[in-house]
């Protein structure tokens, strides 16, 4: 009888408990969302680079320089060797640490010799470093700050849906 009246005791408080009756699952992202943000990402920093490009006018097009993101230095580093202290390499990545803050990514167009070094600051002013290559290391040349384009970071709607669902879940 003891044994009867403990399991029913103990399946009473398993079943009342609030943490098993009440269980939601975790709000989450879906796949489909995490492609629009990525969408979305992506067509901002184009936003940023065609306004850092247009706001110096800088040739690089016509040119035909090689836009790269600090993901490509760092492949592209990685791929041909990664000598430990290449001071190429330190130079250019000294550059992205440098920033801080910024709205979109920091680029860099670069060309044999030459490059051009871009990002646009939180209070939307534009900077570009002009880079030239010495013996051992990139070195800036000039550096010029101008207004930039006001470019706004906007919130699809699964993602808005998202930190509302979240905000519902941990303020409970």
């Amino acid at each position: 009888m003891k044994k009867y009246i403990m399991f029913s005791l103990i399946g009473f408080l398993l079943y009342a408990n609030p943490f098993v009756i009440f269980a939601e699952t975790k709000p989450s992202l879906s796949n489909e969302c995490l492609k629009e943000m990525k969408n979305r990402d992506e067509q901002m920093n184009q936003k940023v680079v065609d306004d850092l490009v247009k706001s110096f006018r800088l040739p690089v097009k016509e040119e035909h320089y090689y836009a790269m993101k600090f993901e490509d230095i760092d492949a592209a580093y990685l791929l041909y060797g990664g000598r430990l202290g290449d001071p190429y390499y330190k130079s250019i990545v000294h550059l992205f640490d440098q920033t801080g803050p910024t709205i979109g990514k920091p680029v860099l167009f670069i060309q044999p010799q030459l490059a051009y070094f871009l990002y646009k600051k939180p209070d939307h002013s534009n900077v570009m470093m002009s880079l030239k290559l010495n013996e051992d290391q990139w070195e800036v040349v000039e550096e010029k700050i101008t207004a930039g384009k006001e470019i706004k970071y906007i919130k699809v709607k699964c993602e808005k849906d998202y930190i509302n669902q979240k905000k519902k879940y941990y303020n409970k």
